[in-house]
């Protein structure tokens, strides 16, 4: 299984307002798409940090859901700009794990 971590440094004052567009929008475009989050949420020791993980069956797997998915047109037209604009700086971790 392949585990990907999103840690995002969000713009000050924009946390309460992603964390309601991922939890109201963005989670369920992930579902509709076939992709699993394993969570989301506000990092409590980092004012304006945010933490997303999502699992994948394998590598290949998960280039194509998402590929799939940011190409898609209801991200493009939904949530897509909000998102990117609240982000200031964002670090990806890929993980694969036994089992």
């Amino acid at each position: 299984m392949i585990i990907e971590l999103l840690r995002y440094q969000l713009k000050p004052g924009t946390v309460m307002a992603f964390a309601n567009t991922m939890q109201q929008i963005s989670a369920k475009l992930h579902v509709d798409a076939g992709i699993t989050i394993l969570f989301h949420g506000a990092i409590e020791s980092e004012p304006n940090g945010y933490l997303l993980a999502r699992s994948f069956a394998d590598l290949a797997t998960m280039d194509r859901q998402l590929r799939q998915f940011y190409a898609s047109s209801v991200w493009r037209n939904g949530p897509r700009q909000e998102i990117i604009d609240a982000i200031e700086h964002s670090e990806r971790t890929i993980v694969r794990t036994e089992g």
